[in-house]
């Protein structure tokens, strides 16, 4: 989805055989958006300033503080302010406090986070009737994915993510790709969109948060332009989530679920 939004034109100068050129340049825009849950101030992403609240619904789900859009009672969306108040119906399961503490370790590239996840992990079922894929049209979506990605091309500087069934369902770019994820999950959500029989689209690594959120939103396969991670693969071996990497020039590698993928 393009937003103008999304875009900032500067002017830069640029370097070339050691002779310099003033030029305009577009350079992706990124905004903090603060999510109130309960009155509780829970979190400030950083994100592109487009689809707030997918972004907030599918964060949600995918952290485990909500199953569905049911759970909400009623939500107040302030865009100009980056400001989203959520009051849900119960008081979520997972504690603020923890919640709090593994983002906090999470600045620091996620690195010393992983214990949190794994938790994550043990604390989920498996997905149960995962259906089969037909590689090749995941590849032939991923690419569509790709060449309607407006704001990387003028930019470079977003993430891409797509949901795909039969064909392209919804696709978001932002400045983190976990945010993309997030509003495709968020999306999904708020269109009642059943996820048993989809397939989620990465252009960048598939990861053990990556793997986290698609399987509390239910998706049973992430299929990706880049490689897959080493607990990445170990939770979705666990969740029954296919994982296929480095998907380009009609070509995959599958790292999970060999059995359900149909070349």
């Amino acid at each position: 989805m393009m937003s103008e939004k999304m875009l900032k034109k500067i002017t830069v100068a640029k370097s070339a055989k050691g002779k310099r050129e003033d030029s305009a340049d577009l350079v992706a825009v990124e905004r903090p958006l603060t999510l109130f849950v309960n009155d509780f101030e829970l979190v400030t992403m950083i994100c592109s300033p487009d689809a707030y609240l997918e972004l907030a619904v599918g964060f949600l789900i995918s952290e485990g503080m909500i199953g569905s859009f049911s759970d909400i009672q009623n939500y107040i969306c302030q865009e100009e302010e980056g400001l989203i108040r959520f009051a849900l119906k119960m008081e979520p399961e997972k504690r603020k406090e923890s919640f709090l503490r593994r983002n906090l370790a999470s600045c620091c590239g996620r690195g010393s986070a992983n214990f949190y996840f794994i938790n994550d992990a043990r604390e989920m079922k498996p997905l149960e009737n995962s259906p089969e894929v037909v590689l090749l049209k995941q590849i032939e979506l991923l690419h569509e994915m790709e060449e309607a990605a407006e704001i990387f091309r003028k930019t470079g500087g977003v993430h891409n993510a797509a949901l795909a069934g039969d064909s392209l369902i919804v696709r978001f770019e932002d400045i983190g790709r976990h945010n993309a994820v997030d509003k495709i999950i968020g999306y999904s959500c708020l269109h009642r969109i059943s996820l048993q029989d989809k397939s989620l689209l990465l252009s960048g690594r598939i990861s053990s948060e990556m793997v986290i959120k698609a399987a509390r939103a239910g998706i049973p396969a992430i299929i990706s332009r880049a490689a897959a991670t080493d607990l990445a693969i170990t939770m979705a071996e666990e969740l029954n989530i296919l994982l296929a990497g480095f998907v380009r020039e009609g070509k995959a590698t599958i790292y999970t679920q060999f059995s359900r993928v149909i070349m």
